[in-house]
């Protein structure tokens, strides 16, 4: 009903976030009614895959955009989905206007593609919160605005967003982002969605476990090869009697 209400009332934009984006393409895999009838798609709220620029471009619009922002600062960078895919963790140019500085923890700024935190300055930008406390507070200070995103910009002025400050696994002194491992995992073709996370064993040890969503039929070894290829060998391991399908 709702894609026959879309198509109805001949919509021309769709801006959402990468999750109803994945919705809305899979919907329209099985009921083409509103297939390539969109003059443009924008997402925002989070890092879009390859495998959903794809998807999208396929299904819904060959103009597809993707945006990086906050309520606090405002969109901060965006571009094209067809040529941000190409770099993992991309999430747009730095738009006019706006100054992305990555910095150590002392706010000292960092050479270009060196990851570090994010700070966003502007001439129009938040400067803190009504009632907030310390912690929110810390958020706006250096007359910047930081949204708690580790990344890098490059030479050409693109954001790459590495992971969230405080969203670290650390697995026997090694860290990866759940973010990578999401973005690893929803990049391979039968897999819908994921989510990545840390476990505990029975003896104390901790790993990396995961929940997935499939199309179709699950394919565990093809999924692991895949994983093998994308991540360090200490976060793939075979799920053995610790894999449950539903």
């Amino acid at each position: 009903e709702s894609l026959a209400a879309l198509s109805a009332h001949r919509m021309q934009a769709m801006i959402a976030a990468p999750k109803n984006l994945a919705e809305i393409a899979e919907l329209c895999e099985r009921t083409p009614i509103l297939r390539g009838g969109l003059d443009v798609v924008i997402s925002t709220g989070s890092l879009v895959t390859r495998a959903l620029s794809e998807r999208v471009r396929s299904l819904l619009s060959t103009n597809f955009c993707c945006s990086y922002g906050s309520t606090e600062a405002g969109i901060s960078a965006t571009g094209p989905a067809s040529e941000i895919a190409r770099t993992e963790g991309a999430v747009g140019y730095v738009v006019p206007g706006v100054n992305i500085d990555i910095v150590d923890p002392a706010g000292q700024p960092l050479p270009a593609t060196q990851v570090g935190r994010v700070r966003i300055r502007r001439v129009h930008i938040a400067d803190g919160y009504v009632g907030d406390s310390e912690d929110e507070r810390r958020k706006f200070r250096e007359e910047g605005f930081f949204p708690g995103d580790l990344g890098a910009v490059t030479s050409t002025g693109m954001l790459v967003i590495h992971g969230r400050e405080h969203a670290v696994i650390n697995i026997g002194g090694d860290k990866v982002s759940p973010e990578r491992i999401e973005s690893a995992l929803t990049a391979f073709a039968k897999v819908r969605d994921a989510a990545a996370f840390t476990i505990e064993t029975a003896i104390g040890v901790r790993q990396v476990g995961c929940a997935i969503v499939w199309h179709g039929e699950a394919d565990v070894k093809a999924l692991m090869e895949h994983l093998g290829k994308q991540l360090n060998p200490l976060f793939v391991n075979s799920p053995g009697g610790d894999f449950h399908p539903q």
